[in-house]
């Protein structure tokens, strides 16, 4: 694995202050060959561009200090925005790892020779400019100002320089520690007795519809699916415009919802909005239950009563299908490829947007049969359209902080977490708040019970979680695979580890399993359901022990009760019973 520390460490002698300009770019771009070109066949392939991406941080940095992105810069607007400059390595190769990966969700290899520095930044929109030495500090590479003076990273990062390089300075930084410790710190987790209230949004099947024609034309743009009301025009220009025809209409104002279709983007929006309204009333320790605020029986005011002193952490379980059914190319305009990225990265900026969420590391997201190709993220590894389908699901999870190496897992023939994720879909999280004490782990049920790599996986996984002393809890989308909960054969001789269970897929929602640590949750779409809602709860702990969860459509069950043809608000979710 081509870390951040090895990569700089390889450039250090050839970027020095003495090389001359046209020296420093040649050996840099031997450098980009090198890190992403891994067998050296001429070709980089999409696994490779996966591994570069996350070389230099695996979790996010937080940078709020000066003023710039609390993370790693690598997304076109970031790459574009900002100088970049030869002498930061980590940025030139995070923009570059961008670049290779959005040419790779539409065909399989790349010629390495487009990953010089010429072709990578003309390729960004503005085109940033490129830069040799940094502002009023002629000679060092980024390293060096690290290592040097590091209270120079404020200035120059204000700037648009040196923001990767100092990156690592700045995540010491704030956790207590000095920019040396901080390049070679390894993640130690050791289950802690701890008292933590964790509330939790418990959500599935939003099936968020990019073109949402708000007079249900029961699937006339999708093979006749009825729980689909999509319009002719089904552009990347037309994303999130609601019209009130299938073909030729008008803007439909506020996105009035049917109540038969897959929903709009902001419906999705309210219910999350709903939630965050509430849970400062989520669940009380005494009897687990949601009272919807004020006048509660947990004290009159509908708050949590915390074990601890600690503000309560918040997070989303979404358990599977994000996108909307029948998104193939047969039946939009836009490249098929692209929707996939943009429908997966949309839902997931919008659940962290406004600061709803602390961050990614807040939210857990498990494929579904309707994400990627239908039924068969990285099922056929044969399948090449299949395969790249499944990689822009997978790009846009990672590209957006929620599949990170930052438990430092390794997995047979040495896959990193995000090198595992890139080839079945599985990984591994902690819990925010739980003091390492539970982990979420998110399965991939479209690969069935018999794939042998996420099997080997599950149990490697499950029997760290054991030697900590800690808790999982496990999300996958299908109820075929999930509703024997800890029971399952996939689980077998951790069963003490499994705290609990959740899968989607059906549009139903049931009271907890209590014997199987199960519980069935509901759809956020409109589309062929039953139960339109989604679940509120508590994950609870108290001198090293977790509380029973069990929730219920009586006590934890927000529904929506919104009148058709009307604009979804807030208020339209209702719990609980």
């Amino acid at each position: 694995k081509l870390t951040r520390t090895l990569l700089v460490a390889s450039l250090s002698a050839s970027l020095s202050a003495s090389l001359g300009v046209s020296v420093r770019r040649s050996q840099l771009n031997n450098a980009l060959s090198v890190a992403f070109d891994r067998d050296l066949n001429g070709k980089v392939s999409f696994e490779e561009a996966a591994w570069g991406i996350r070389s230099f941080a695996d979790a996010p940095i937080n940078a709020s200090a000066l003023d710039v992105s609390d993370t790693l810069f690598r997304t076109n607007r970031d790459c574009g925005r900002s100088v970049a400059h030869t002498n930061d390595a980590a940025f030139v190769l995070d923009c570059a790892a961008e670049y290779a990966r959005k040419s790779l969700r539409q065909q399989r290899v790349l010629p390495r020779d487009d990953l010089e520095l010429s072709v990578v930044f003309n390729h960004y929109d503005p085109e940033p400019s490129l830069s040799d030495e940094p502002p009023n500090r002629p000679g060092p590479v980024c390293e060096d100002i690290v290592d040097e003076a590091p209270r120079s990273c404020a200035s120059f990062a204000a700037m648009g320089y040196c923001v990767a390089s100092c990156s690592p300075y700045w995540h010491g930084r704030h956790n207590g520690i000095g920019h040396h410790e901080a390049r070679s710190v390894v993640a130690s987790y050791s289950a802690a007795a701890a008292d933590f209230n964790v509330t939790m949004l418990v959500s599935s099947d939003f099936h968020m519809e990019p073109w949402y024609d708000t007079s249900n034309n029961r699937g006339q743009e999708a093979g006749g699916d009825y729980r689909v009301s999509r319009y002719v025009e089904s552009t990347v220009d037309m994303r999130y415009v609601c019209r009130d025809a299938t073909e030729g209409g008008e803007v439909a104002d506020g996105c009035p919802v049917t109540n038969r279709n897959d929903p709009p983007l902001n419906f999705v929006n309210t219910h999350i909005d709903w939630f965050f309204q509430h849970q400062s009333g989520a669940q009380t320790i005494s009897d687990n239950t949601y009272d919807g605020g004020g006048d509660g029986a947990d004290g009159g005011d509908g708050r949590v009563e915390s074990s601890s002193s600690d503000e309560s952490v918040v997070v989303a379980l979404i358990v599977g299908d994000v996108q909307a059914h029948d998104e193939s190319q047969d039946y939009m305009q836009q490249d098929w490829i692209d929707n996939i990225y943009d429908s997966t990265s949309t839902v997931l900026q919008e659940i962290m947007s406004d600061g709803r969420f602390s961050g990614p590391d807040h939210l857990f997201l498990c494929a579904g049969n309707n994400d990627g190709p239908h039924s068969s993220i990285f099922v056929d590894p044969d399948n090449e359209d299949d395969m790249k389908a499944s990689w822009a699901w997978a790009q846009a999870m990672v590209d957006n902080g929620i599949v990170t190496n930052g438990l430092q897992r390794t997995y047979a023939n040495g896959l990193t977490q995000i090198e595992l994720f890139n080839s079945t879909g599985y990984y591994l999280k902690s819990m925010p708040g739980t003091a390492s004490s539970v982990f979420v782990m998110l399965l991939n049920t479209n690969l069935g019970t018999d794939n042998q790599v996420q099997n080997a996986a599950i149990t490697s996984d499950l029997q760290w979680i054991k030697e900590l002393g800690a808790s999982v809890l496990v999300l996958g989308h299908y109820p075929s695979v999930m509703d024997s909960g800890m029971n399952n054969p996939m689980f077998a001789g951790y069963e003490d580890v499994v705290f609990h269970t959740f899968a989607g897929h059906t549009h139903v929602a049931d009271d907890t399993d209590t014997a199987a640590r199960f519980t069935q949750v509901g759809a956020v779409s409109q589309g062929g359901t039953v139960d339109n809602g989604f679940f509120v709860g508590s994950l609870v702990g108290s001198g090293g022990e977790l509380a029973s969860l069990e929730l219920t459509m009586k006590n934890n069950f927000v529904r929506w009760k919104g009148p058709r043809n009307t604009v979804p608000v807030v208020d339209s979710w209702q719990c609980c019973g």
